[in-house]
């Protein structure tokens, strides 16, 4: 078994600075995400659609000035019109839309300029993700919690399915294993663990969660895990091989010290068996 050592742990990787085109980001990262979600709520659940819309209002309704919140209305009918279920609720749309400006700490931030803006990785990915998790939160304010996370579960994979193709970027773990050895990137903030221990599976542990570490101040970690982990069962299939079936069974999303994964290739590994803990334990 060959194990090595990829990233490096930096300490101010949250504060690193770089430009995103926040129109772009908007429309594809939140608005299509959330429209999918309510799309897979209203064909699983069409009675719960209202209330959950309700509930996510006034959930991110708590985080705001309301002193100072603005009309964004007629900026976002162009980003809506492709979007059919949330464009029935213009009071969550612009609620959410005057978080964001919270979100990026700067309320002066034109959101419908094509001119790129610069922001911290932190704040990039608190945009990603914190849309995500009070969707979710308002879902379990609405209906029963596990039928809540099953539908979440189910628009994740859904979600992956429709907008990646099946492009796999290795044809067997081996070549997977070789290629990210000789690319390794020791400058990467994201600290891992991997190697094969058979040759269909491949093991990684990811020392670090810079997902997580944005997120401290959201207490539910099964919340969590469903927005920064639950995509990567379906993305093992989507982005690295289609016989591929991933394992997870820690991640710090969830409180663990580590996330451990498996990727199995089921076409020489079918009993998907995890490595136990005191195995990820002593990786190094």
């Amino acid at each position: 078994m060959k194990f090595f050592k990829s990233g490096q742990h930096n300490p101010n990787a949250l504060d690193e600075l770089s430009k995103i085109n926040i129109v772009t980001f908007i429309e594809n990262a939140i608005f299509d995400r959330l429209n999918h979600f309510m799309k897979t709520i209203d064909h699983t659940s069409p009675d719960t659609l209202e209330t959950f819309a309700l509930n996510m209002t006034k959930l991110i309704s708590k985080y705001l000035n309301h002193d100072t919140i603005g009309d964004y209305s007629q900026d976002t009918i162009p980003l809506l019109k492709n979007m059919s279920f949330l464009n029935q609720f213009p009071e969550l749309v612009n609620t959410l839309i005057n978080y964001l400006l919270v979100i990026l700490e700067n309320q002066s931030i034109d959101l419908w300029s094509d001119n790129p803006i610069q922001i911290t990785e932190r704040i990039s990915n608190r945009l990603f993700l914190i849309p995500s998790y009070i969707a979710l939160e308002a879902l379990i304010a609405s209906i029963d919690r596990k039928m809540a996370i099953d539908i979440h579960q189910k628009y994740v994979t859904n979600y992956l399915y429709i907008h990646y193709s099946e492009n796999p970027n290795f044809i067997d773990l081996r070549t997977m294993y070789e290629t990210r050895k000789e690319n390794n990137d020791t400058s990467d903030p994201w600290v891992k663990i991997q190697g094969m221990i058979s040759e269909s599976k491949y093991v990684l542990l990811n020392v670090n969660c810079l997902y997580v570490e944005s997120l401290t101040d959201f207490s539910d970690s099964e919340i969590k895990y469903q927005i920064c982990c639950y995509g990567d069962f379906e993305g093992a299939k989507r982005h690295y091989n289609k016989d591929t079936i991933l394992t997870m069974e820690h991640t710090i999303a969830q409180g663990d010290p580590y996330c451990s994964k498996v990727f199995h290739d089921t076409r020489g590994d079918w009993n998907l068996k995890h490595p136990n803990k005191e195995f990820w334990d002593t990786l190094e």
